[in-house]
């Protein structure tokens, strides 16, 4: 049993590892179906969609005072917005505000940016907030875009590697599994028929597959070859199917019988 328990400890650990990827895999798929508020804009203002030339025509213009704040618009509130967000701080760059095209989510809300010295971002904040506009925390990078692209890749890689090793291991483990199981089987085969027959050991093993619907069949055509060899047990000596005493004729045999039912694969889809 030390086996099996070394295996069912291998696959679950394995298991494991293989669920942690798919959930981190399933984690970053809802998110890109999320609205604009739930995700990350770094999958959303990528390089393909960003101006970024350098100059002061970018969509973000980044230096040590100044900085660009991405703002989420309600659907609607469009208007309102560029009405009101010139006077939310003293340093808020006038007619800076940009809506980025085609970016509007499925629940219409829109994103703009806009231009401001570092030292208004956390006035210009509590004003959106007030009036229920959201400021996202980003900071443009090519290069972390980049970063995170090859990060989910090689996410993608590992939960299809750890996909092949589990199978692989679960095919191993069914193997060794059945052969541990096959070996328990025969020897309470060899131990109960020593217990119903006596010794010395004169008694032969067998294993018989019958299909479903074939099973009450093999059953009498055992005990009309064997009952006429095995005589009369009384009622006290009659084994079950099981080796156990029952209280169920239906289930007395005059022969040793186990079952044993093979786990089954669940095949793909």
């Amino acid at each position: 049993m030390s086996v099996v328990n070394k295996l069912d400890e291998e696959a679950r650990n394995k298991t494991a590892q293989y669920n942690e990827f798919k959930t981190q895999k399933a984690n970053t798929s809802k998110k890109d179906g999320a609205n604009l508020a739930g995700r990350d804009l770094i999958d959303v203002l990528t390089p393909d969609v960003v101006k970024c030339t350098g100059g002061p025509d970018d969509d973000f213009i980044m230096t040590e005072h100044v900085t660009t704040v991405p703002v989420i618009i309600p659907r609607g509130q469009e208007e309102d917005f560029l009405k009101f967000y010139e006077s939310t701080a003293q340093y808020v760059a006038p007619q800076s505000a940009r809506k980025f095209d085609g970016m509007d989510d499925k629940d219409g809300n829109s994103l703009w940016r806009v231009v401001m010295f570092r030292s208004a971002v956390d006035a210009f904040k509590k004003a959106c907030r007030e009036k229920r506009f959201l400021v996202k925390d980003f900071e443009y990078s090519e290069e972390a875009y980049k970063k995170l692209k090859v990060q989910r890749e090689q996410l993608e890689e590992s939960v299809k590697r750890q996909h092949e090793l589990v199978r692989g291991l679960y095919q191993a483990a069914w193997s060794d599994a059945m052969v541990a199981w096959m070996h328990i089987k025969a020897m309470r085969v060899f131990v109960e028929s020593v217990l119903r027959f006596g010794m010395p050991p004169r008694f032969a093993s067998f294993v018989l597959c019958p299909k479903a619907n074939a099973t009450t069949g093999a059953r009498k055509a055992l005990s009309d070859i064997l009952g006429k060899q095995a005589g009369t047990f009384s009622a006290d000596n009659k084994m079950d199917s099981r080796g156990d005493d029952s209280k169920d004729d239906d289930e007395f045999f005059p022969y040793v019988s186990l079952s044993l039912t093979p786990f089954t694969c669940v095949r793909e889809k």
